[in-house]
């Protein structure tokens, strides 16, 4: 089945009587999701800032954050960040922006949003839309992807796409070329915007390039530290959504992996070529429940499917690391 763009809505929905489940439902802690999501936020922009400036915690505290008034208070706050015990409030982000400006973005991500416990509202995903994708004809157009300072959130060998095809879950593995933010931003919003149209064919194609998508993100030098994070909310993204559950696993050591691996390129084309002349192929981080045994649905404990991934990963990462000198040098 495919899916088309119609009324600014991804449509293709079955008959409600052909679906097992209704996508909208939650059955996680809203609590804990919107902590981990605070957490996330608050890593994010400050490892982005104390990497745009270079500077340690303390010193941007004391440039940045520190107004005369009480100035260990201040100091102090951006380690509580740094150690997650505090967040900072948007009105102070606001006022940093006005002494580093390119940092405030990173706080402002539609990220946070998409990845809360129930998807967004309709209107909501309507005006991301129409942010990011107003023409889809013309494909998606997404900020910093013209300024001059794009490139510097993104390893020096990655090519920065300023389009991508339209919103239609057979052309959205071109968010995972991007190898960024707005990549990853633009495929939850694809895959919530299905949620939200109960299009479980949808929800369970693009949610595999949603994990496709983490390896590139993750390069970004600021990205690193909020890993356990963005792990943490990706899995309880997934263990909501039972298609997905019981579609495939996600080989969580191989995402690690490439996420290390300075050769690694998630733009097909520009990999180096086989001797056949074909571009390199990298293992697929999505394993296929029907290619897993004693999968039985995805019934399999976390545990027991966390296991099967470190075991099939040894192999994978062998014959990777063998031939990885070829990757860097082509």
């Amino acid at each position: 089945m495919s899916s088309n763009v119609v009324g600014g809505r991804l449509s293709g929905m079955r008959d409600a009587s052909e679906q097992p489940h209704n996508l909208l439902d939650v059955t996680f802690s809203s609590a804990e999701i919107r902590s981990k999501i605070s957490s996330l936020r608050t890593c994010l922009w400050l490892d982005h800032a104390l990497w745009l400036t270079g500077l340690e915690a303390g010193e941007f505290g004391r440039r940045y954050v520190e107004d005369g008034r009480d100035r260990f208070q201040d100091s102090k706050a951006v380690y509580k960040w740094l150690a997650l015990k505090r967040n900072p409030s948007p009105g102070l982000v606001a006022r940093i922006e006005t002494k580093v400006p390119g940092t405030a973005w990173v706080f402002r991500l539609p990220l946070y949003d998409l990845l809360l416990p129930a998807p967004p509202s309709d209107s909501t995903l309507s005006k991301l839309r129409q942010t990011y994708l107003a023409d889809p004809s013309l494909g998606w157009h997404f900020p910093l992807s013209d300024r001059p300072f794009t490139a510097a959130f993104l390893p020096p060998f990655k090519s920065q796409l300023p389009f991508a095809p339209a919103l239609q879950p057979q052309a959205v593995s071109a968010l995972v070329d991007r190898g960024d933010a707005w990549g990853l931003i633009g495929l939850l919003l694809c895959m919530r915007s299905a949620q939200r149209a109960n299009d479980v064919d949808a929800v369970s194609l693009i949610s595999r390039d949603l994990f496709r998508a983490l390896p590139g993100f993750l390069q970004a030098p600021w990205t690193h530290r909020c890993w356990p994070h963005l792990r943490f909310l990706m899995e309880a993204l997934r263990d909501s959504l039972p298609m997905v559950t019981t579609a495939f696993a996600v080989n969580w050591r191989l995402i690690e992996a490439y996420r290390d691996a300075a050769w690694y390129q998630p733009r097909r084309e520009l990999r180096p070529r086989e001797e056949d002349g074909r571009f390199v192929e990298y293992p697929d981080v999505i394993v296929e429940g029907s290619t897993i045994e004693g999968w039985r649905g995805g019934r399999l404990t976390r545990a027991a499917q966390e296991e099967l991934m470190y075991q099939s990963t040894d192999a994978i990462l062998s014959e990777i690391l063998g031939v990885s000198e070829s990757f860097a040098s082509g």
